[in-house]
C-alpha cells in the first residue's frame, strides 16, 4: 500500500506543470530574457526558436516558447511584459551601453530597440526639432515592428500617423491613362509577421501613408519617456580600433553653443566603446570619417521635391512622361487631413535655365537666381497639375513651397548609392542610407532601415548579450545590411533605364555590384557604363566578364 501510495505521489508530481520536473514557458521565458535580453524584441517565431534552442540548450523547451508565441500573441506579450517590469528590481547581466548618431525615424527606432532589450541608450544629433514636410508611404510591416518594441507604440502609429489609402494607387501613363488599384487597409500590428528579408518586405504593398513629422514627433517622444533613453543634442567622433577587442573608441560630446553664437562649442561626456549605430543619412560624416566607402550605383537624375496647399486624399500617384532625355517619373502622396500633397520627381535642366540673352549665366547673381526660382515654381506646378490630373490654373491658385519648412522649392541630385560594408569593427554598425540609398518610387528609404536593418540590429544584441563573439555578430550585421539594401537598388535601377525590362535592369544591377565587391571595378556605375553603353536610353544589357587582363586595364584606368 505505501509503495502505491508513493508510486501515485510521484506520478502526480511529475504531471505538476511548475514543478522542478516539468520547466513552464513562462518560467524558460523569463531565464532567456535574463540571460540574453537582446531577444525581447525578437517575436518571430522561427527565430525566437532557434535563439532560444541555443540559449536553453534544450529544443523541446524553445518550442514550447515557439508554439505559445504562434498560439496566442496577447497572452504572450502579457507575460513578456510582466518580465520586463521585473528587471526594473533585478535587471538583467551587464550590458554595453548603446550611442545612436541621428535621430532620424531609422535611429529613433534602433533606439527604442535598444532600450527595450535593457541596454542604456543615448541618442545624439544635431537638431532638437523636426523641420521635414514630406510625407511617406507605410507597408503594414512598419506598423508590425513597432509592436515588437511595445505594442503600444504601435497602437499610437496606426491611431495618430498612418492613414489609410482611400484612393489606393494610381498610375498616368504619358498619355494621360490612368490606372487605378484599390487600396489594402492597414491591419492590426502583429510582430511574429515581421519580413526577414528585403524581398519579403518589397513584396508588401503600401498601406497607408504618414507624414513625416507626425512620426518623428511620435518617436521622439517614445524615447524621452523611456527610462532607458537620454537624447542630447551633440555628436560623437570616432577613434581607433583596439587590436584585442576590434572596438572603436567613441568620444561623446553634448552641443553647448551660447545662443546667439555661430561658432560651434562642444562639451567631452564621456569616452569609451559602446556598441555604436550610425543613422545619419546618406551624407554620413561617420562614415566617412570610418574610412567606409560610397559608391554609385547608377547614373544621376536631377529632381526637385516640394510641397502643393492641396490636398486629394489618401492616395500615392505616379505619372510618366517623355521628353528629350527619355522617359520622366513623378510621384506624388497625399494624406487625408493634411492639406498637403507633396511631390517628387525627374526635372528636365533645360527647363528651368534662365535665358541667357536676358539674364546671362552667372548663377550667382540676383536676376539669374530669381528667373530660375521662377521658372522652377512653373515647372514644378506643371508636374503638380499633370500627375494630380487637375488644370495647372487650379494647382496655380495654391501655394508651393519646399519640402523644409521655410525653404523654397530646390532642385537635387538623386543618385543611388551602396557602401562597401556597413559595420567597422566589431562595435559599429551603420544603418538606413548610410549604408545605401536607392530610388524614392520603390518606397525603400524608411522601410529598408526600420525593418529590414531593424530585425539585423535585434540579431546583432541577441548574438552579442548571448556570448557571440563582437566581431562575428558585426560581419553577419554588415553582409545582411548590405544584402538588404542592395535589394532595393535592384528594385530601383529601372527607374534610371527604363527603356530596360526589369528583369534586365534588375540583372545589370546585380552584375555590376559583383564586379565591384569582387575588386573588379572602382564603383558599380562604371560596371553599369560598360554594359549600358548607351547609358539611360540603352535598350539592351551588355554582358562583360572582367577577367584577369581586364583587372590589369582597371588598375591602369583604361576601364
Amino acid at each position: 500500500m505505501k509503495i502505491y501510495q508513493f508510486q501515485l505521489g510521484f506520478l502526480l508530481l511529475l504531471s505538476t506543470p511548475n514543478s522542478l520536473w516539468a520547466q513552464s514557458w513562462e518560467a524558460d521565458l523569463e531565464k532567456l530574457y535574463h540571460e540574453n535580453p537582446g531577444l525581447i524584441t525578437q517575436l518571430n517565431p522561427e527565430v525566437l526558436k532557434q535563439k532560444a534552442t541555443l540559449g536553453l540548450k534544450n529544443k523541446d523547451r524553445a518550442e514550447k516558447i515557439s508554439q505559445a508565441l504562434e498560439d496566442d500573441l496577447d497572452k504572450f506579450m502579457k507575460v513578456r511584459e510582466g518580465i520586463i517590469s521585473k528587471f526594473k528590481i533585478a535587471p538583467p547581466k551587464n550590458l554595453k551601453p548603446v550611442v545612436i548618431s541621428g535621430q532620424s525615424v531609422t535611429g529613433m527606432v534602433a533606439a527604442a530597440i535598444a532600450a527595450q532589450s535593457g541596454h542604456e541608450v543615448r541618442v545624439y544629433d544635431s537638431r532638437m526639432r523636426f523641420t521635414r514636410d514630406i510625407q511617406w508611404s507605410s507597408r503594414q510591416s512598419v506598423a508590425d515592428i513597432l509592436a515588437s518594441i511595445d505594442p503600444k507604440l504601435a497602437e499610437n502609429f496606426t491611431e495618430k500617423v498612418a492613414r489609410n489609402l482611400e484612393g489606393g494607387y494610381v498610375e498616368v501613363s504619358p498619355e494621360g491613362n490612368v490606372e487605378k488599384t484599390d487600396p489594402s487597409a492597414l491591419k492590426k500590428a502583429d510582430p511574429r509577421r515581421i519580413p526577414q528579408s528585403a524581398n519579403a518586405m518589397f513584396d508588401g504593398h503600401s498601406v497607408a501613408t504618414v507624414q513625416t513629422r507626425v512620426f518623428e514627433e511620435l518617436l521622439y517622444e517614445y524615447l524621452k519617456n523611456h527610462p532607458n533613453v537620454t537624447q542630447k543634442k551633440g555628436k560623437i567622433e570616432f577613434g581607433g580600433i583596439d587590436p584585442k577587442t576590434g572596438e572603436h573608441l567613441v568620444t561623446e560630446y553634448e552641443d553647448v553653443t551660447p545662443k546667439d553664437q555661430k561658432e560651434k562649442v562642444f562639451k567631452k561626456l564621456t569616452e569609451g566603446h559602446p556598441i555604436t549605430i550610425v543613422a545619419e543619412g546618406a551624407s554620413s560624416s561617420s562614415r566617412a570619417a570610418l574610412g567606409i566607402s560610397s559608391v554609385p550605383t547608377s547614373p544621376k537624375r536631377l529632381q526637385v521635391a516640394g510641397v502643393i496647399g492641396k490636398e486629394q486624399g489618401g492616395e500615392i500617384t505616379t505619372h510618366y512622361r517623355d521628353e528629350n532625355i527619355g522617359r520622366m517619373v513623378t510621384g506624388s502622396m497625399g494624406t487625408t487631413g493634411s492639406q498637403k500633397r507633396w511631390l517628387v520627381g525627374d526635372i528636365a535642366e533645360e527647363n528651368i535655365t534662365p535665358d541667357p540673352s536676358k539674364f546671362g549665366s552667372d548663377p550667382s547673381t540676383p536676376e539669374y537666381s530669381q528667373e530660375k526660382a521662377r521658372l522652377l515654381e512653373i515647372e514644378f506646378k506643371k508636374l503638380a497639375a499633370q500627375n494630380m490630373r487637375l488644370p495647372v490654373a487650379e494647382v496655380n491658385l495654391h501655394k508651393a513651397s519646399g519640402a523644409i519648412d521655410g525653404a523654397p522649392l530646390q532642385t537635387f541630385e538623386l543618385q543611388q548609392r551602396i557602401s562597401n560594408k556597413a559595420a567597422s569593427g566589431s562595435n559599429v554598425l551603420l544603418l538606413a542610407d548610410a549604408v545605401g540609398n536607392a530610388h524614392w518610387s520603390v518606397g525603400g528609404g524608411m522601410h529598408v532601415g526600420v525593418v529590414n536593418h531593424g530585425e539585423r540590429i535585434k540579431d546583432y544584441l541577441s548574438a552579442v548579450d548571448g556570448g557571440e563573439a563582437p566581431i562575428l555578430a558585426a560581419r553577419r550585421y554588415s553582409e545582411n545590411a548590405l544584402s538588404d539594401s542592395k535589394v532595393w537598388g535592384e528594385r530601383g535601377l529601372n527607374y534610371f533605364y527604363n527603356n530596360l525590362s526589369y528583369e534586365e535592369s534588375s540583372a545589370a544591377y546585380k552584375e555590376a555590384t559583383k564586379l565591384y565587391f569582387e575588386g573588379k571595378v572602382e564603383t558599380p556605375e562604371k560596371a553599369l557604363n560598360l554594359m549600358l553603353p548607351a547609358g539611360i536610353s540603352s535598350r539592351g544589357v551588355k554582358n562583360i566578364r572582367l577577367e584577369c587582363q581586364d583587372i590589369i586595364k582597371h588598375v591602369l584606368g583604361e576601364i
